[in-house]
This record gives C-alpha cells, structure tokens and sequence, in this order.
C-alpha cells in the first residue's frame, strides 16, 4: 500500500470545472515509476479470466466501449513515466467539461466549454485526450479487443447487466 497526497491532484481544481475530481487520483499510477508496465483496474472490475497477456500489449492501451473515441480507463494497461505525470499536473487547472442538453425528444445539443477532447465529467476523456495529442507515447494508440471487456468487467443476469 502506498499513501499519496491526494491534494497534489485534487488541489489542482476548482468547482466551476464541473469535473468528478476524485476520479482523477487515478492518475498517481502514471508515477509508479519502479515498474515497466502497470495495469490499472477500477474497483468494481471483476476481472473473471487470466489477464497477464494484457502486458503483452504496447503502451498505452485500454478497451473503447462501442463507438466512443474514449478509453475506459478502468482496465488500462500503462508505461508509468514521471515526465507524463507531471505533464497531465500541469494540465488539469485548464480541463473544464461539457455537457449534453436535451433540446427536443429527438435532438441533443452539444456544448463544449473548453476544449471537447476533455469532455465529459471524468478522467477517461482527459486520459484519451492526453495520450492521443499531446505525448509521444500516445503516436501508437492501443486499443484491447472487446473480448478484453467482456472478460474482465462484464455481469449479466436477469433484469441484470453491468
């Protein structure tokens, strides 16, 4: 187990940001630097199947629900790398979300409030946004197959589906 000082992270917004800010401390894993690759589980990932070929996979990687251009970050696979860190830091003061707005029954109005990469309310717009603009390591984009997905995350029963 390893404290970190959640305030490094947290500190660095504001409530105007409209941002699900505790979601973003999962951006310590990117400074795990005593390791070559680290893969990254949310809590409510039931992993059901051997994933220690995901290792196998460059860096970064993470599975894309459908046709979202974003990363589910919580089953990832990273290079943790100081510099990227602390380049994601200094990017978070500036994230600010948007929102989607019903209009009509049948028409949804986009609003974008900064840069519409960062969207959304959570670090996995801001983990795609980052990797697929503005580091070398992201030139490569590695998406797991859905297989991976439904492997490692995916519960259904009757009335039931996660």
């Amino acid at each position: 187990m390893r404290a970190v000082d959640t305030d490094i992270i947290l500190g660095s917004f504001n409530r105007s940001q409209g941002l699900w800010q505790g979601v973003f401390n999962k951006l310590w894993l990117f400074n795990l630097t005593e390791f070559d690759k680290v893969i990254i589980l949310d809590a409510d990932v039931l992993v059901r199947t051997n994933i220690m070929h995901w290792f196998d996979y460059s860096t970064p990687c993470g599975i894309q629900s459908g046709n979202d251009i974003h990363w589910n970050s919580g089953a990832m696979v990273i290079k943790p790398d100081a510099k990227v860190f602390r380049q994601m830091l200094s990017q978070l003061p500036e994230l600010q979300s948007y929102h989607l707005y019903r209009k009509t029954e049948d028409n949804l109005e986009q609003r974008h409030e900064k840069d519409p990469l960062t969207g959304g309310y959570s670090d996995q717009e801001f983990i795609t946004a980052f990797f697929l603009n503005n580091t070398e390591q992201g030139k490569e984009r590695c998406v797991m197959p859905t297989e991976a997905a439904v492997l490692s995350s995916s519960l259904v029963g009757q009335n039931f589906e996660y």
